[in-house]
């Protein structure tokens, strides 16, 4: 593992701080700067303000609506994920971005790994070192090789 120099800003979006702290942890000791946000109208915020710096983005997709989608169908907050993955496409369309989620529906998993600069992961099939390793390969390929996705 490769320690030195900052890869730069890593945009990580989860309600659930206490079981993301350790790949939080772990993709920091790895050299990205790490801007860690629970809620998803703090991170909008920022990267409305900050996000032409981000170079990876990290997001779960079930959070609750926050302010920015309470108006919209969010699924009791299923569809958070995918109403802020929009949002975020808008302002920043090739940005690499990974979803780390516990979804197991295949479909939509496939969905996101098919999109460009794209592509879903299962929380329980990774753990914090092999993320800050299959981020940085994904980053390093500009989001785009299928190859980098993890096989059962």
């Amino acid at each position: 593992m490769n320690e030195v120099g900052s890869r730069g800003l890593l945009v990580f979006v989860d309600d659930d701080k206490w079981n993301m702290e350790p790949y939080v942890e772990a993709l920091s000791k790895y050299g990205w700067d790490v801007k860690y946000f629970s809620g998803v109208d703090s991170a909008l915020e920022f990267i409305r303000n900050e996000g032409s710096s981000m170079r990876l983005l990290i997001w779960d997709m079930m959070m609750p609506p926050g302010k920015s989608f309470d108006n919209q169908e969010h699924s009791h907050g299923l569809a958070t994920g995918r109403l802020f993955f929009e949002a975020v496409r808008k302002l920043f369309p090739r940005v690499p971005a990974i979803l780390l989620t516990i979804l197991r529906d295949e479909v939509v998993l496939d969905k996101y790994r098919k999109m460009p600069h794209c592509t879903a992961l299962r929380k329980q099939d990774i753990l914090p070192s092999g993320l800050t390793e299959f981020a940085e390969q994904f980053f390093l390929s500009n989001g785009s090789s299928p190859a980098l996705l993890p096989t059962e």
